[in-house]
């Protein structure tokens, strides 16, 4: 069923599954975009995963022009917070922080050469 899917996108752009009528507190009206990622998600659902079709959502709605800032945040920041927020409960992979990422492959590679040292 593609309702969960559609559901994330929802609140991808702000509305909330409590109230169909609550939209990010009404900060932002329907968009164009809104009804294009859906539209594109309902076209790729049997050709792409849910992954690849959230990912062309989002792109879709870092595009929505001529949106205010609101409590000190621009609508990409506010995008970032709802994106935040629906990554837990997605399961999606969380991105590391590059410099603890850096230092793992570094200790990898550390240990790949130790090991390569000891069989030479």
């Amino acid at each position: 069923s593609s309702a969960p899917l559609f559901r994330t996108i929802a609140k991808i752009y702000g509305y909330n599954d409590k109230d169909d009528n609550d939209h990010d507190n009404n900060s932002e009206p329907l968009t164009n975009e809104f009804l294009s990622a859906l539209c594109a998600a309902k076209l790729l659902q049997n050709i792409l995963s849910d992954s690849q079709i959230l990912e062309i959502v989002i792109a879709i709605a870092a595009t929505i022009p001529f949106q205010p800032i609101l409590h000190d945040k621009g609508p990409l920041d506010r995008l970032f917070d709802r994106l935040v927020q629906l990554l837990v409960p997605l399961n999606m992979p969380q991105q590391e922080e590059p410099q603890k990422q850096q230092q793992q492959q570094q200790e990898e590679y550390n240990d790949n050469a130790n090991k390569t040292s000891q069989v030479n």
